[in-house]
């Protein structure tokens, strides 16, 4: 089981001084989405790194962050744009103010702020070697991530598994009650058939099919089994090593429903207080489960 929430690092240094750092970082969505942020000057890797990315995740709002260094600039030492290029690029702003007749003058901190400037040039590397290593440094951080959201599964998969055993024991206290439910509402039957003063002959085999069927509703074994049954279903969600959330979550919906219809069928103030534990915990685990991917 995958959590959606993780985070995870990775370096590489090329031989030509250059440190391609990779950070990954995710969280919950129910769908996959996918933010790249690189250097402007390797926006055209993007694609490839999205196809990379993707092999490492099924569902999740992922974040991918790359920062390239260079070893020639000195610790400390400001990376600051080139200043006969910068002078220029005032001109040129300038130049286009006048001729559009725009008034003011041209504001240089804004200028400052334009992607780019401040960009270090380009690696001295081919296409290929720098993808080689963009795809390295980013299928490492996605690892490292990767083995964080890991790390949250086991522990949400022992909750889920602590949990799904405390509502079995709920519901086992529950089938205790099962044959007073269905006394008690034959009994509720009956006495509504007093209270109304009717003359019915009550070995009328009609009338028995009746009060049979009636006396069906308040029965609810048949929710008691398909929660049995959502448990195993659950449980055998959690040994499989492939993303289940979606299953879980149907599940944990289907869950509800049921404790929700045997809570009003069932009418026994003896078992309020289990369906009413039995649907808080049910939340608790609704709320756990849209972190699972």
């Amino acid at each position: 089981m995958l959590s959606m929430t993780g985070f995870g690092r990775f370096e590489v240094n090329a031989q030509n001084n250059m440190t391609i750092t990779s950070e990954v970082s995710s969280i919950n969505r129910k769908q996959l989405e996918m933010r790249i942020s690189l250097p402007p000057d390797m926006n055209r890797f993007e694609l490839d790194l999205r196809n990379a990315v993707s092999g490492f995740f099924s569902r999740g709002a992922v974040s991918v962050r790359v920062t390239v260094k260079s070893a020639e600039l000195r610790s400390g030492e400001l990376n600051l744009p080139d200043a006969s290029q910068f002078d220029q690029l005032i001109k040129f702003v300038a130049s286009a103010r006048e001729r559009n007749k725009i008034s003011g003058e041209v504001n240089v901190e804004a200028l400052l702020s334009v992607p780019g400037v401040f960009q270090a040039p380009a690696p001295s590397s081919d296409d290929d070697e720098l993808k080689k290593l963009l795809l390295e440094a980013v299928c490492g951080a996605c690892r490292n991530c990767r083995t964080s959201r890991e790390n949250e599964g086991a522990a949400l998969k022992n909750d889920f598994s602590s949990r799904i055993d405390t509502l079995e024991s709920k519901l086992e206290e529950i089938k205790t009650h099962l044959p007073e439910i269905v006394a008690a509402g034959k009994a509720r039957l009956m006495e509504k058939i007093a209270e109304l003063k009717l003359e019915l002959d009550l070995t009328d085999p009609a009338f028995l099919r009746e009060v049979v069927y009636l006396t069906d509703k308040s029965d609810v074994t048949e929710e008691v089994v398909r929660l049995q049954s959502h448990f195993v279903q659950f449980r055998s969600y959690l040994a499989k090593d492939e993303p289940c959330g979606r299953n879980l979550d149907f599940l944990a919906q289907e869950m509800f429903r049921e404790i929700n219809t045997l809570g009003n069928k069932s009418g026994n103030s003896s078992i309020s207080p289990l369906v009413v534990f039995f649907k808080t915990e049910l939340e608790k685990i609704r709320e756990q489960i849209q972190n699972v991917e």
